[in-house]
C-alpha cells in the first residue's frame, strides 16, 4: 500500500486555499438570464431577503403575479424592480417591459441571501421612425452615421443607447486574467 506524503498534501491545500478564498469574498456578478420575448424561465429567489430583477437597456414597468407570491415589489430609479416574497412553494409572475417586452418568470423561493437578476433579450426590431430611416440609407452610410451621431451625442428618434454588461471571468488559482 502507497502512502501519501504529507507534503504533498500541503502543497495541495496551499494551492486551493487561493481560490476558496476568492469564491469567499462576499461579490457576485449579477445572475445573467437569457430570454426571448415572451419566454419563461426557471428562477430561484431568496425569500429572506429582497432580489433585484432589471433588464439591460429597458426600463421594468410593471409586475404582475396573479397568485399572490409577491409580497413587496418597488420599481428603482434606473429601472429595475426589487422583488419580495416570503412564499415557500413556486409561484409565476410576469414582467412587463418600456420597449414592450414580456417575461414570465417562475420563481422558486429558497432561503438565502438576495439576488440580482438580469434578464438580457435581443431586443425585438426597430420601431417605426428609425426602421424607416435605417431601410433608406444603404448599410454603409447607415453605420457611419449613426456612429457619428452616438459620437456627437444625438441618436435617430427612437434609439436608445442600451449599456454594456462586464461579466467576471473566473481565472484557476496561481493565473492571472
Amino acid at each position: 500500500m502507497k502512502k501519501i506524503n504529507p507534503l504533498f498534501i500541503s502543497g495541495c491545500l496551499l494551492l486551493v486555499a487561493p481560490a476558496m478564498s476568492a469564491t469567499l469574498s462576499g461579490t457576485l456578478a449579477p445572475t445573467v438570464v437569457p430570454l426571448t420575448n415572451g419566454g419563461q424561465a426557471n428562477i430561484a429567489v431568496s425569500n429572506t431577503d429582497p432580489n433585484l430583477f432589471t433588464v439591460p437597456g429597458d426600463r421594468i414597468t410593471a409586475i404582475n403575479s396573479l397568485d399572490g407570491g409577491l409580497t413587496n415589489q418597488e420599481q428603482t430609479d434606473s429601472g429595475g424592480a426589487i422583488l419580495a416574497t416570503v412564499s415557500k412553494k413556486p409561484f409565476t409572475f410576469i414582467v412587463e417591459t418600456e420597449r414592450g417586452l414580456n417575461f414570465s418568470i417562475r420563481a422558486v423561493p429558497r432561503a438565502g441571501s438576495g439576488r440580482t437578476i438580469q434578464l438580457v433579450s435581443e431586443l425585438a426590431g426597430t420601431p417605426g421612425p428609425a426602421k424607416a430611416w435605417e431601410e433608406s440609407n444603404p448599410y454603409e452610410s447607415l453605420l457611419v452615421s449613426l456612429n457619428r451621431a452616438v459620437r456627437q451625442g444625438s441618436v435617430p428618434d427612437e434609439y436608445q443607447s442600451v449599456p454594456v454588461t462586464s461579466e467576471v471571468l473566473q481565472v484557476p488559482a496561481g493565473l492571472r486574467a
